[in-house]
């Protein structure tokens, strides 16, 4: 499969890079997936812990969110970055952030908002700021940085070129590239206008949120 330029995944680095100095010590990847999406951007790492609910190579141990498997005060960070959403029991989820995390540990959770529902019996949630950072705040973590990812312009590019991806089965198609230049112009216009949106607009429509929480 190839790339296909999407203006969440393009922010969604963007924000993660930003705030990747919070990452530091031994770190628990959780929901890391089945390739290393953003191991290289945490320079402060000791030992980088790769969690999923199914074996992979990039897997380092299974597990679940909401019981994982390591003792209370085993990590000095946590990153869950487009996890959340699909833990049936998040409450849960976060307090078991909270519970592995040292005192002073800190999480870098991001979940999305308004997106396109997948067809994973695992998707279940979506989270307006209120939510996700009570959320944090419920499980016993002080809110250091939260922060919205995109606004209307680029929340409807996303939307848009998600729906043409799946409606014309863009990946191995004839018309992969071309399509890709046509959405990569599209979706960067689209985060470039989003600059031009003032509150409470710009509040009202985002396709997601990134947190970094502190454990008091």
């Amino acid at each position: 499969m190839g790339f296909i330029f999407q203006p969440n995944r393009h922010v969604l680095l963007q924000q993660v890079t930003k705030y990747a100095y919070y990452i530091h010590g031994r770190t628990l990847d959780v929901g890391c997936g089945p390739t290393p999406r953003y191991r290289h951007l945490f320079k402060e790492c000791t030992e980088y812990v790769k969690m999923d609910i199914e074996a992979g190579e990039n897997v380092d141990v299974v597990g679940f969110a909401e019981a994982i498997p390591f003792p209370d005060d085993s990590f000095d960070s946590i990153v869950c970055t487009e996890t959340i959403q699909d833990v049936f029991e998040p409450v849960k989820g976060i307090t078991e952030f909270a519970r592995v995390l040292k005192k002073g540990g800190v999480v870098l959770m991001t979940a999305p908002s308004i997106s396109r529902q997948s067809e994973s019996r695992t998707d279940n949630w979506r989270f307006t700021r209120h939510s996700f950072r009570k959320l944090a705040e419920d499980a016993g973590f002080r809110v250091e940085v939260f922060e919205q990812r995109g606004a209307f312009w680029s929340t409807r590019a996303q939307l848009t070129i998600s729906y043409w991806i799946a409606k014309f089965g863009v990946y191995g198609a004839w018309y992969e590239r071309p399509f890709g230049i046509l959405a990569s112009a599209f979706g960067r216009f689209s985060i470039w206008l989003d600059g031009f949106e003032k509150e409470p607009l710009r509040n009202a429509f985002t396709f997601g949120y990134l947190l970094v929480g502190r454990k008091s």
